[in-house]
């Protein structure tokens, strides 16, 4: 007798029907992974090349000509020979100065220094005298014409400009002799005009400020250098003269004119290079370098320089004189051919 077969039978149902449900829930995934591959294939990786970043090429150095550095005044311990405690508008020369006298040849650097302004500026000029001669006690410039009868010239390369001067208490002012048609062996003043605030007038209206000194003008055309092949030649030499073309094998000579000094310096530095002016590039060859003294009247003639006949190309020929914080250089080019 089994009084308990149907409870049996169920219970035996349930535990079949549990094992193959387990059995589905098992299998079924691992069905599912294994054929997943074949509905949503994975898709290849796509190799990724990077592309190069090109090294930038350093751009070639280019020389720039240097600009002498000259010491602006900044107060008036700075500039040799100012009048302390000068309550009037004032302008002064502070360099070139050798032995209490302004003077210098054509392409010298000038430096001068503005005080007590009241108003703004509107032009600077120089006022040319008889040398060791005062200027007129009163000059009133209009048009750039100098009244009394007097010839002065207007300064146009002057820095910084005078319209970017505020303020006009104490002030630097800077050029270059570049002035055409000046004569030399004569005395030059400075002269500022202004034009005081609230003035309704002209600038001819206003006394100007004179320089107490003036610059004495040593020469007056640029010094430059010329090529000849006879060391007592005459010829003169101009600043438009920079190319000259010599045979390879000959002996030249280096002549110069409107070199002068004042008697500050001596000699010329005259030097032979593939290269204009330093910075000179890597490669550059300095063939020749001579100390040459030169004449009272600005002149000079090197020794013989033999051109050997390897030589052959372009070359510079640079001349160059110190005087006081300037450097007056000039070029030419030497082209050497067979």
């Amino acid at each position: 007798m089994q009084p308990h077969t149907p409870f049996r039978r169920y219970i035996a149902a349930l535990t079949v029907g549990g094992f193959i449900t387990a059995l589905l829930l098992f299998a079924l995934p691992t069905y599912a992974a294994a054929h997943s591959g074949q509905a949503n294939p994975t898709p290849t990786p796509t190799l990724t090349i990077p592309t190069p970043t090109p090294t930038p090429v350093p751009p070639t150095p280019v020389a720039i000509t240097p600009t002498p550095t000259v010491q602006q005044p900044t107060s008036i311990s700075d500039c040799p020979g100012a009048i302390p405690n000068a309550t009037t508008p004032s302008i002064e020369f502070c360099s070139p100065r050798f032995k209490g006298n302004e003077e210098g040849p054509y392409g010298t650097h000038i430096t001068l220094l503005g005080r007590n302004i009241p108003g703004s500026l509107t032009g600077l000029y120089l006022l040319q005298v008889a040398k060791g001669k005062s200027p007129p006690p009163s000059v009133h410039i209009n048009n750039n014409n100098c009244t009394p009868s007097a010839q002065c010239f207007p300064v146009d390369n002057v820095q910084p400009p005078l319209s970017q001067i505020q303020k006009t208490q104490l002030f630097p002012l800077s050029f270059n002799w570049t002035i055409q048609g000046a004569a030399p062996n004569k005395d030059y003043y400075a002269v500022l005009t202004y034009l005081p605030q609230n003035h309704a007038g002209k600038t001819s209206d206003v006394p100007p400020a004179i320089s107490p000194i003036g610059f004495t003008l040593l020469s007056s055309n640029a010094p430059c250098i010329t090529i000849s092949l006879d060391q007592n030649a005459k010829e003169s030499c101009t600043i438009s003269q920079n190319t000259q073309q010599v045979t390879v094998g000959s002996t030249m000579y280096i002549h110069g004119e409107n070199w002068n000094s004042g008697g500050v310096s001596q000699t010329i530095n005259v030097e032979l290079n593939t290269c204009q002016q330093p910075p000179c590039p890597r490669g550059s060859q300095v063939l020749l370098t001579q100390s040459i003294p030169f004449n009272s009247d600005g002149t000079f003639t090197s020794s013989s320089v033999p051109l050997k006949r390897d030589l052959v190309g372009d070359y510079w020929i640079t001349a160059q004189m110190k005087h006081s914080r300037s450097v007056i250089k000039n070029w030419a080019m030497l082209v050497l051919c067979t």
